[in-house]
Order: C-alpha cells, then structure tokens, then sequence
C-alpha cells in the first residue's frame, strides 16, 4: 500500500527534542525481543498458512499440541513493527495534546530508537483494516521517514479489534509489535491474543487523566468522535460518574487480562503529563526480566 513522503519539519523538531530520550531508549534495548517463552522454544514459531511442511519441529509440534516449525536464518533477528490505531477515538484531549497525537509520538520516538539500535523497524497505519504499511528496514532516513508518517497519520473509520485481525493475518515473519492506541475498544482481547501466539507483543495505553475524572461541569453535550452520535450528560449526577468509573475499570481489567493471556507488556501513559520517564523506566524494567 503506497505512502506519501511526509513534511520532514515536524520530525526534525520532535528528532532534536528527544535525543536524548531516544538514546537512552536504545541503550536500554527498546528495539529487541526476546526468542519463544523458554529455552526449548527459542527457535521455533507457530506454524502459518504457506509455510514448508519440511520444516515442521515435531517434538514441539507434540508437546504444544499444535504444529510449530524451526524459524529460518532470516527470521531469528526479530524486527518492530510500530502499529498505531487511526480510529477517531483518541481525537481528546484536555491539555493541548490529543491522545492521539501522544501515541503518534511515543511512535515515533520508538522507530528512531529502533534505528539508533540498528533494528530493521516497519509501521501499521490501523483503524478498521490495515490501511498502510511501511515493511521493516534499518537505517536513520528509513525511521525518519516512518516519523513523519506517524505524525501525519490521517484519520480512518471502522474499529481497531478489527484493524488488529487484519494485521494478524497479513505480519508473517516473527515480529516486536508496539500497539499504540487508547483501547477503548471492548473487542480487543481476542485479536490482541491471536497475535501473541506469533509475535512478541507490547501495548502503549494513551489516556487522559482529567477525561476519566468527569469534571462536575453541569449540563454538557457529548459526541463520540467515531459515530458522531450526541448525548446531553447531566456532569453532577452521581450516577452519570459511577457509570462512567465503571466502565473504564471494566476496559482496563479485561485489557489487562489479554496482556497477560499474551504474555505480553502493557504500558498506560497520561496526554496530559511528561512522558519520557514513564516510557524509559518500563523498557529499562523489561529489559531486566529478560
């Protein structure tokens, strides 16, 4: 799917404003992945529609009770693949940046972390489908060019679970996969799952902490940025605030659980705060488990 070259000013200015964010994120090997889940499976993978049956592992394939097949030479150096949702959800924000906009960033910081590592690095435009996708390569003219393209994401329609199933079905190779989105999304569990029987998952959480305080504002007209459907919401009343608390627990118990069913790693950050130190502690933490 073809891309545009973007406006490269933005990515200058957000390149010389986290250099030394980005340095210090690949010195603490933001851009790696590990191998399997132990030492037996470091250098197999589940097996894929079109793979050569001659390279079928049958012990594993006995031990997991599904079919699994030694990795090729060029698939033991996992690249990143930086997926960002281009749903309309996370057009809020309550300070001067969207959630969107941080999720953009964060994304783009990562792909030159990527290249500072000298990781191949690819990007996933997603809303209801995969709507472009730029295949992994090294080099810093390669992550800059990915940067621009995240900033620049235009919007699209449709829902992120489903973008997801679509970009499981189209990433082959063994992949790091950096999900960036507010995942507000109740059918996510499943999708978010099925890719970690493949890949190496990681999800970064953009939420905004004054939008999940309700502020007690009286009357106020709401709209949902992706079916543009609007609702009068009395702010003052009690129940309008619980309702609301209670679905967003609700949202982050059953995303929580699907990282954990994915043995994967999930990071929450704030729009309306820094984020350069949450972001470098929980890589420098992953780093160390491994």
């Amino acid at each position: 799917m073809a891309t545009t070259t973007p406006d490269l000013s933005a990515v200058e200015r957000l390149e010389l404003a986290t250099r030394q964010l980005v340095r210090d994120l690949a010195a603490g090997d933001a851009a790696s992945a590990k191998h399997g889940r132990g030492v037996d499976f470091g250098d197999v993978r589940e097996y894929a529609a079109g793979d050569d049956v001659r390279g079928m592992d049958w012990r594993v394939t006995a031990r997991m009770g599904t079919a699994h097949v030694r990795l090729r030479e060029e698939e033991r150096e996992l690249t990143m693949l930086v997926a960002l949702d281009c749903t309309a959800s996370a057009l809020t924000g309550s300070r001067g940046r969207t959630r969107r906009e941080l999720a953009a960033e964060v994304g783009a910081v990562l792909a030159l972390a990527g290249a500072w590592k000298h990781a191949a690095v690819g990007l996933a435009l997603v809303d209801g489908g995969v709507r472009a996708v730029e295949s992994p390569r090294r080099g810093h003219r390669h992550a800059l060019r990915l940067a621009g393209l995240l900033l620049d994401a235009p919007l699209g329609a449709g829902s992120f679970a489903d973008g997801l199933a679509a970009l499981d079905r189209l990433v082959k190779r063994r992949t790091l996969l950096v999900l960036l989105s507010d995942f507000e999304d109740p059918g996510l569990a499943a999708p978010i799952v099925r890719l970690a029987r493949r890949h190496e998952v990681i999800g970064i959480q953009v939420t905004d902490a004054l939008e999940r305080r309700l502020p007690g504002a009286g009357l106020v007209a709401l709209e949902d940025p992706e079916t543009g459907e609007r609702q009068l919401v009395d702010t003052d009343d009690p129940g309008v605030r619980s309702w609301l608390a209670a679905r967003l627990a609700s949202l982050d118990h059953d995303l929580g659980a699907a990282f954990v069913a994915a043995d994967g790693d999930l990071l929450r950050l704030d729009a309306s705060a820094p984020y350069a130190e949450p972001l470098l502690a929980f890589f420098r933490r992953r780093a160390r488990r491994r």
